[in-house]
């Protein structure tokens, strides 16, 4: 019986970890670029390492914040809606739900195209199939 209990913990929470991380947050999709950059209603934030940020593809108008600092400067974002600059989707998925928690509403992602990846545009489609949106 102890045996099946270990086991069934270890499942439930592989399962939740597996979640959290890789599977997307329901409502945010990505947008082009010049789309984010025009808009002045929302907070521009770019949770890419300071090092990423800087030296490769700078955006003017960014809030830099890298992930792993997100929990404790995130305050200073709650008055206006976020747009989210990064360069992978676990990492969008991850301060997505971080900052839904806190009240602060996503408008919707970008990910910078990194030379040794896929392209944006093949990470955008796959992401709008997993949501139901097509076009």
């Amino acid at each position: 019986m102890m045996y099946f209990t270990i086991i069934s913990v270890t499942i439930l929470l592989t399962v939740y970890y597996l979640y959290r991380r890789h599977f997307p947050v329901k409502g945010i999709e990505c947008i082009e670029l010049d789309k984010i950059v025009k808009t002045n209603n929302a907070y521009i934030l770019d949770i890419r390492d300071y090092q990423l940020a800087h030296h490769h593809h700078q955006i003017k108008g960014t809030i830099n914040i890298p992930l792993a600092y997100l929990k404790r400067n995130y305050r200073g974002l709650n008055s206006k809606g976020v747009y989210i600059i990064a360069s992978n989707i676990v990492d969008v998925n991850i301060s997505s739900r971080f900052l839904l928690r806190k009240g602060i509403k996503i408008n919707g992602f970008y990910l910078i195209h990194h030379p040794n990846k896929k392209s944006n545009i093949q990470i955008c489609t796959k992401r709008r199939d997993i949501h139901g949106l097509h076009g």
